[in-house]
């Protein structure tokens, strides 16, 4: 399992970001992006809580529609559970991405991923992660050469555990994003 600190995962997501542009012909390219998520995590007697997150990506095409892609996302405005828990949750993932080559697109993502969430009821401050296989599908339109407009649906891995106890924690976001291709 990864986590989100660690050395290895810091050096992918640096490299990634470090690949020039220029290292790659006509059909491989560079791109960037950001998006606002609707990220809900649900348990059964908590309830459901849904945040709103900002994420950044990065990305390279190693194909005419195959990338390898990096993304991070933290909350921006907490939401609450049951009992008064306040809840946030940092996600990041190293994904391969597919899209069909069409200015109206389809897109798919599988790959790993780990959301942090952090709680706090009452004053006392408590977190958990979890970490495994996220897979996603979406739509996006090219606006341009360079911009694209993306809706995506994204399957985040569960919390089986917290704090040693047996629990069912559903993750699962819905975000709306642009992209740049350098």
């Amino acid at each position: 399992m990864f986590d989100i600190k660690s050395g290895v995962f810091k050096g992918l997501f640096i490299a990634l970001l470090s690949l020039p542009a220029a290292a790659f012909n006509d059909d491989e390219g560079f791109y960037t992006g950001i998006d606002f998520r609707a990220l809900s995590t649900e348990e059964a007697t908590l309830g459901k809580a849904t945040m709103g997150n900002i994420g950044l990506t990065a990305g390279a095409r190693i194909s005419g529609n195959t990338s390898i892609e990096i993304h991070y996302s933290t909350t921006i405005s907490e939401d609450e559970m049951a009992q008064g828990i306040d809840i946030s949750a940092d996600t990041m993932g190293l994904f391969a991405v597919f899209k069909t080559n069409t200015d109206i697109y389809v897109k798919g993502r599988i790959g790993v991923s780990q959301v942090d969430l952090n709680m706090n009821r009452l004053g006392n401050d408590f977190s958990e992660k979890t970490a495994g296989i996220a897979v996603g599908v979406g739509l996006g339109t090219k606006l341009g050469e360079k911009i694209a407009l993306e809706l995506e649906y994204i399957k985040l891995p569960s919390l089986d555990y917290f704090r040693g106890e047996v629990v069912d924690v559903d993750n699962e976001a819905i975000s709306l994003g642009m992209t740049y291709n350098f």
